[in-house]
């Protein structure tokens, strides 16, 4: 029993020092009731993702830190902690399904997909995810590989041309299993379109 207590108070001492990492990220005060909402939102993501302390907390700061500033990371905390938490959630099924990728790696790939789509609330992050599963199961590249990729056409195609972000990625993906590699998908595709645009052509 003694042992049991040790542990449980060690654990509460790892996640409590992730909480001022939490309220810097999220741009929040220090008080008990946002400290309990982040405490909640980790037992909650162990529980669905299967997923240790260690892991769920390096993955959850990692999003908040790399969504500060954006529209869904503005004002309440809650409502950040949810767009944080679908993309964990959404994360965890990704490294599952794909051999030799970590909670980590998956969560690194996401934000930055979700970066180049503009996906920055939970209803968004949770459209974009079925779409990013499908698409990187179609795909032997790891994901930073494949988001890198994608990073080359979807900014000026989404942007320039209008063109939906998925949309891209779906065409980068069915080059880059055609035989095109690393970053080639992306830029051919953003090349394709620019081409096709050009009068002298």
């Amino acid at each position: 029993l003694a042992a049991i207590g040790a542990w449980g108070i060690y654990e509460e001492m790892k996640l409590e020092d992730a909480f001022p990492r939490a309220r810097y990220h999220a741009v929040q005060k220090r008080t008990p009731e946002v400290d309990q909402k982040y405490r909640e939102a980790v037992y909650e993501l162990m529980r669905r993702t299967g997923y240790g302390e260690d892991e769920i907390n390096l993955s959850l700061t990692s999003v908040l830190r790399q969504m500060r500033g954006t529209p869904g990371f503005k004002g309440d905390y809650g409502t950040q902690l949810n767009v944080a938490k679908s993309i964990v959630m959404g994360s965890s099924v990704e490294a599952r399904l794909k051999d030799g990728t970590s909670l980590h790696e998956a969560v690194s790939a996401i934000v930055k997909d979700a970066h180049l789509t503009g996906a920055y609330s939970p209803e968004a992050i949770n459209k974009l995810m079925p779409v990013f599963a499908y698409l990187s199961m179609s795909n032997d590249q790891r994901l930073s590989q494949m988001v890198n990729a994608q990073s080359y056409a979807i900014p000026i195609l989404s942007s320039g041309l209008n063109m939906d972000p998925l949309d891209v990625a779906l065409a980068g993906t069915v080059l880059s299993t055609g035989g095109a590699a690393n970053t080639k998908s992306g830029t051919w595709l953003r090349s394709l379109f620019q081409r096709s645009l050009d009068p002298k052509n």
